[in-house]
């Protein structure tokens, strides 16, 4: 499981146990979609098959949809009942056997737009910019994340420049890292890392040293999510100017009390998109 999901888990873990007094029962069915996890697949894919026909109701992330329409096509559900279903993080297309009632999650593009304006004001609006990201491009966000940052620093900002893209191909983030570094070492100019689809934080402290070498000054690294004690620490210690957080509490729990509403009482939410919070946070605003 990605670091992210921890508290998503917990917190829809803690709503589940909530909604048992009314008689609601949620099952949790773990996907890790690794390549090299296929034994872990297969069982999933055997406990969902087998609990099929009681399942009322779904609440997912958005990037396992392809992996259920693959694992469930559209004739599975022979009663042709459409049951409804809430995406969690991203959203996903709708499509038959599915009644996609809403969406609980962040405005990747408005946290990208929101890095770019903490980049500007803590460089007086000329950062020279590094994307980096722990996928190949394709994950719609850390895509939308860096299309904001970008949009916003076209419009508003156009002295700062992108001087780089670092993707992670195949998996292995250490080559991304690898190259990260090189980029810091052959363009000293780059003075903003924005960390979009973070992989391993340690990424930030092997660019701040990079930097150091190499300019004998730090960069203004920006990432997104809050995710563990070492990271804390480094927003503390400054390696981290600043990290954008979404609410993964309120990811795991809302998703499931939106189903509970509609299987019980028909009830829908009063929009399809339910916005998380953005939340800017500096070493400042943790406690001592």
């Amino acid at each position: 499981m990605a670091p992210f999901y921890k508290p998503v888990e917990a917190a829809a873990r803690a709503k589940a146990k909530e909604l048992e007094q009314y008689g609601a029962e949620v099952v949790f069915y773990p996907l890790r979609l690794a390549a090299d996890d296929f034994t872990n697949l297969q069982e999933t894919v055997r406990r969902i098959r087998e609990d099929w026909d009681t399942l009322q109701g779904w609440a997912m992330p958005g990037l396992s949809e392809d992996f259920m329409k693959l694992l469930l096509p559209e004739n599975w559900n022979q009663s042709g009942e459409k049951r409804p279903v809430v995406y969690y993080n991203l959203d996903a297309v709708e499509r038959t056997g599915w009644d996609r009632i809403g969406v609980v999650g962040c405005d990747y593009e408005q946290a990208g737009r929101i890095a770019c304006g903490l980049a500007a004001r803590m460089t007086g609006g000329r950062g020279k910019v590094l994307f980096v990201t722990a996928d190949d491009g394709t994950i719609s966000s850390s895509a939308m994340r860096i299309s904001g940052f970008q949009k916003n620093m076209e419009q508003a900002y156009p002295q700062m420049q992108v001087c780089g893209k670092v993707f992670t191909e195949n998996l292995n983030y250490s080559i991304t890292e690898a190259l990260a570094v090189r980029y810091i070492r052959e363009n000293p100019e780059i003075n903003v890392v924005y960390i979009a689809n973070p992989g391993n934080y340690s990424i930030c402290e092997l660019l701040q040293k990079t930097a150091v070498e190499t300019v004998g000054g730090m960069l203004c690294i920006i990432t997104n999510d809050l995710i563990d004690s070492r990271q804390e620490q480094m927003l503390k210690e400054g390696i981290i100017a600043a990290t954008i957080c979404q609410e993964p509490e309120r990811q795991g729990a809302r998703p499931l009390q939106i189903l509970f509403d509609r299987i019980a009482y028909g009830k829908d939410p009063e929009a399809p998109w339910e916005k998380t919070n953005l939340e800017i946070v500096i070493g400042e605003s943790l406690p001592e």
